[in-house]
């Protein structure tokens, strides 16, 4: 379905978004790589609060500049018509054709009044969930020329999915300074010396060969170590590790 070349330039967007230090970069980071696997006109990454809120502070556009957002946020979030999709109960992809007609949708205020005026026709991207609360939304918006988001294109987006839940997650993490939560839980003190000075490189998505390379010991010594650190918080992989801590209030 793609070729060699797309599949090289998929994984170097992956470790460019690894290396991302905050939420701003990470999102300029995969706007501008993405753009070139899947052209758009405007684009926008935005952090969600509780109150379904844009944080302004870790916003990160293409052709849509904060105030833009802003705006939308005052005058058009209630009655986006793309809506439904931000209560599936997990990270998906999305095109705003699969949620509504073109007639119906000239129709609506946003349309007139926010999206043609700017060129945006065509509206899509990804919805990022971490234990069922929306903490993310990447949306990638598109002309007549380009059309909406094709299977295609959707496929590619899924791809990100789970490195999304886990950078955005693990960034949230460090920035809320969630870490004295996170060590104050229970399954925190039963782990060894070695396993708290492994965890954070866990949790920031660092693979057991790298884990290796750090810390002068085997691949095999690493997988040990990480699966013994999943075991002691009760889950079954590094998602749902992520998960857990940036659940905790």
């Amino acid at each position: 379905m793609l070729t060699e070349k797309e599949w090289l330039l998929i994984n170097d967007i992956i470790k460019e978004i690894y290396a991302a230090k905050n939420l701003k970069q990470f999102g300029e980071t995969f706007l501008l790589l993405i753009r070139k696997l899947i052209p758009f006109r405007s684009a926008a990454f935005t952090i969600i609060d509780n109150g379904f809120t844009v944080r302004e502070q870790q916003y990160a556009g293409i052709n849509l500049p904060a105030s833009s957002i802003r705006e939308y946020n005052e005058k058009y979030a209630d009655q986006d018509y793309t809506n439904e999709i931000l209560s599936f109960p997990k990270s998906t992809s999305y095109r705003d054709t699969d949620l509504i007609n073109e007639e119906q949708k000239q129709k609506t205020t946003i349309y007139r009044e926010w999206l043609a005026p700017q060129g945006k026709k065509y509206g899509g991207g990804l919805t990022i969930k971490l234990e069922n609360r929306l903490i993310s939304c990447i949306t990638l918006f598109r002309d007549e020329m380009n059309g909406p988001l094709s299977d295609r294109e959707l496929y590619i987006l899924d791809l990100f999915i789970g490195h999304m839940e886990s950078i955005i997650g693990y960034l949230l993490i460090e920035q809320q300074n969630r870490f004295m939560d996170f060590k104050t839980m229970q399954a925190y003190q039963k782990l060894s010396g070695r396993e708290k000075e492994i965890i954070p490189y866990v949790l920031k998505g660092y693979s057991n060969d790298d884990l290796s390379e750090i810390f002068y010991i085997s691949s095999s010594t690493a997988k040990k170590h990480v699966y013994s650190i999943l075991s002691k918080f009760q889950v079954s992989s590094r998602g749902e590790l992520i998960k857990l801590i940036a659940s905790q209030e």
